[in-house]
């Protein structure tokens, strides 16, 4: 009898919850929908209001809806029939175009408008030096001490960068200094496109498995860049931009849809969709100009974005935000990514097992769990009150979030 009734209870218990599991499980789905769609309906409701689409001429609509939205349709309905795997390709390298533009809208406020380009370009050789003087070192690690060749490369660092006051300057004064310098979109192409060549060039030489193919790559990027820069202003553009662009955006995704349509043979028709998407916004473009059709009145343009704060809604920006915001960033990770990743590297590898390291292992993994207020509060009582350092700087506000993911770099630096 009492077994019949256990039984009775066990199955009455698990059929409750079941249900109970049941419900719970339909009121997360609804939850979580009704915050997409309400993010959602809020997202189309900012972009209409930035960018204003029916503010344009029905002919602009028309005209992009024959040029751009009726061939992708097309394009992109047969490869969704035939060749999902395309499908995907092609949207990569458009997401990829996308993603880079907005970020090279980032660098090129950095470049342009914040850091100009003579200084970055002196910052740039003032790391190339000590920087070739660590690759020489390397070569000789094994007749030249681990100690003194962190103890060389860090005193061609500070030389570099800092120098002596008095007895001997930085690399970057001395170049700033210089009687002869480029022009900017020069100065530009040397280090963005710089850059760029040689991420193309070692890219395009690992999937090749060809150095001289890679070589040819990144002297194109190089030669691409510079081009993009002359020919830029012919077409409305400013040289500047189009060094950023070209470096940032439109250089690394032909890269990669090159390197696709070596490495991926049954997908590379999936390409056609990435410039049918292109071509149509181009082709649409320059209908619209040569037919005189007004697009959008959107307030969101390069103005806006490089404007400073205002109190009246025509003449306020976002440059003071957005160039904090990279500035705080940047500062974090010099501060952050060296001490982090030099004390996991000493931890995981150097340090004793004993009862103080183990002291430091507990503490680090203490640290990443105490509030970010703590550490508010220990910047304001440490750089400002202790040390007498203004408030709001980038550089205390950088120092304070470096401290804050300082134990998180450390423990996922250690656990990689």
């Amino acid at each position: 009898m009492s077994t019949d009734t256990e039984s009775s209870y066990a199955d009455g218990f698990g059929q409750v919850s079941r249900t109970t599991g049941t419900v719970f499980r339909y009121l997360l789905l609804g939850a979580t929908m009704f915050g997409i769609v309400t993010l959602a309906i809020l997202l189309i409701y900012v972009a209409n209001d930035a960018i204003r689409p029916l503010t344009a001429d029905l002919g602009w609509h028309l005209t992009f809806f024959l040029t751009l939205v009726v061939p992708t349709a097309v394009v992109g309905g047969s490869l969704a029939r035939r060749n999902v795997p395309a499908l995907k390709l092609g949207g990569m390298v458009i997401g990829m175009l996308g993603v880079f533009l907005l970020f090279s809208g980032g660098v090129a406020i950095v470049f342009v408008d914040i850091v100009p380009p003579l200084t970055g370009l002196s910052y740039v050789v003032g790391l190339l030096v000590p920087a070739a003087l660590t690759v020489v070192l390397t070569k000789y690690e094994q007749q030249i001490p681990f100690t003194l060749r962190v103890a060389a490369t860090g005193a061609a660092f500070i030389l570099s960068l800092v120098g002596v006051p008095g007895y001997f300057h930085s690399i970057p004064e001395i170049v700033r200094q210089l009687p002869v310098v480029p022009a900017d979109w020069m100065i530009l192409t040397l280090v963005l496109g710089g850059v760029a060549a040689v991420v193309v060039g070692q890219y395009v030489a690992r999937i090749r498995e060809d150095t001289t193919a890679g070589l040819a790559a990144g002297a194109s990027a190089l030669v691409l860049t510079g081009l993009a820069a002359v020919v830029g202003p012919t077409l409305g553009v400013d040289a500047n931009a189009a060094a950023v662009v070209t470096s940032v955006a439109f250089v690394p995704t032909l890269a990669y849809a090159g390197g696709a349509a070596v490495t991926r043979e049954q997908e590379r028709i999936g390409l056609l969709l990435a410039g049918v998407i292109i071509g149509g916004s181009l082709v649409g473009a320059v209908a619209v100009d040569a037919l005189g059709f007004a697009g959008p009145q959107s307030w969101v343009d390069w103005q806006f974005l490089t404007s400073a704060h205002s109190g009246t809604a025509e003449n306020a920006g976002l440059y003071p935000a957005i160039g904090g915001s990279i500035l705080l960033m940047a500062t974090v990770a010099a501060l952050s990514f060296p001490l982090g990743v030099g004390a996991a590297v000493y931890l995981e590898e150097y340090a004793p097992d004993n009862a103080f390291t183990r002291f430091i292992d507990v503490n680090i993994s203490n640290l990443a769990g105490v509030p970010s207020v703590v550490y508010g509060l220990l910047g304001l009582g440490v750089f400002v009150t202790y040390l007498g350092q203004p408030t709001g700087t980038v550089l205390i506000g950088g120092a304070t979030l470096a401290l804050l993911i300082l134990p998180i770099v450390i423990i996922s630096s250690r656990e990689a």
